[in-house]
């Protein structure tokens, strides 16, 4: 399938038919799926499929699970009452039926968007195998596929925090919330030791604290019986992906990364979370990461070379609609 230059990002996933000519086109980057199906193959079918394998490998954490219907301005459906309500996965047609999507909608959003309906998350349990069929293995090494989860899963939390903090609150609280959010436990509590809280290197822990603690994001607890920590109300019942914090944490601590200042952490971060091979390009939406950053666009490209010089990119190029093509190291 052809891709459509569009990252994904907090896990909704289209496919365009064109029945003319009959092709389908992906709304994701980087997509090799079959763009000419077969003659004779029911093309819904292979939709239905095509979305459902984009959602078993990228759909994010469930505590990172947002509306994205939201995130886009509610534009897949006419007045509601607001969003509220459970995050799942529903899958609907648009533009008479060749626009098909899947996407993580709350419950609102999906009574409201017509002809919704709603799945199951392919990665809430193991996948379905036909009878008489073998077991799909995984693609990869298992170490590779765990990394890929992990840089999903900090994207997730950087788009998270994006969407649920306040525009004022400062680069060092935002660094902080998405170490939170990555780290919190099902009881929505998430344990910030000293030391760990040290290596993030803020020059104020205390404010960004209470940044945090005063916009209602979380509440800080203090010491207690399972340590230093704070209350993430929101994520609570959502555990966290604790090998996903500790790669943020690793990358965050790389002699390059660890000498820039806190927004420019933040954006290697994200930059690095959306990386693929080694030497491989890889495409990014600059307005959507610098939003995910607490940044502008300008704000964002300006310390891509510092980026650079940390060893995180070889290079990049921005194009005119504000994609940024990437290369890794």
């Amino acid at each position: 399938m052809q891709g459509s230059n569009a990252p994904v990002w907090g896990g909704a996933w289209s496919v365009v038919i064109d029945p003319q000519r009959r092709q389908l086109r992906c709304g994701s980057h980087g997509c090799t799926g079959p763009r000419r199906p077969a003659r004779g193959a029911p093309l819904p079918g292979l939709v239905l499929s095509h979305l459902a394998e984009h959602a078993r490998r990228e759909q994010p954490p469930a505590h990172l699970r947002t509306c994205c219907c939201r995130s886009g301005g509610c534009r897949w459906h006419g007045r509601s009452p607001g969003c509220g309500g459970e995050v799942s996965l529903v899958v609907f047609r648009r533009s008479g039926g060749r626009a098909w999507h899947l996407a993580n909608v709350c419950r609102t959003c999906a009574g409201s968007i017509p002809q919704a309906a709603p799945v199951p998350s392919p990665t809430d349990g193991p996948e379905p195998v036909a009878p008489g069929s073998a077991a799909r293995r995984p693609r990869g090494g298992g170490e590779a596929r765990g990394e890929t989860q992990q840089r999903a899963a900090v994207r997730a939390a950087l788009g998270y925090t994006a969407a649920s903090l306040p525009t004022g609150v400062g680069a060092e609280a935002r660094l902080l919330a998405v170490v939170c959010a990555l780290r919190v436990r099902r009881s929505g509590w998430a344990p910030l030791p000293g030391g760990l809280v040290g290596s993030l290197r803020l020059a104020a822990p205390g404010r960004a604290v209470g940044e945090l603690a005063e916009s209602g994001w979380f509440e800080a607890a203090g010491p207690g019986r399972c340590g230093s920590g704070v209350w993430v109300a929101e994520l609570a019942g959502r555990p966290g992906g604790l090998r996903a914090g500790q790669w943020a944490l690793r990358m965050l601590a790389r002699p390059g990364v660890a000498a820039l200042q806190v927004p420019g952490r933040l954006a290697a971060l994200a930059v690095a979370a959306w990386a693929e091979g080694p030497g491989e390009p890889f495409v990014l939406d600059a307005a959507q990461v610098a939003r995910s950053c607490g940044l502008t666009v300008d704000q964002f490209t300006g310390r891509l070379m510092s980026v650079r010089d940390a060893g995180v990119v070889a290079g990049w190029v921005l194009s005119a609609n504000g994609l940024l093509t990437c290369r890794a190291v």
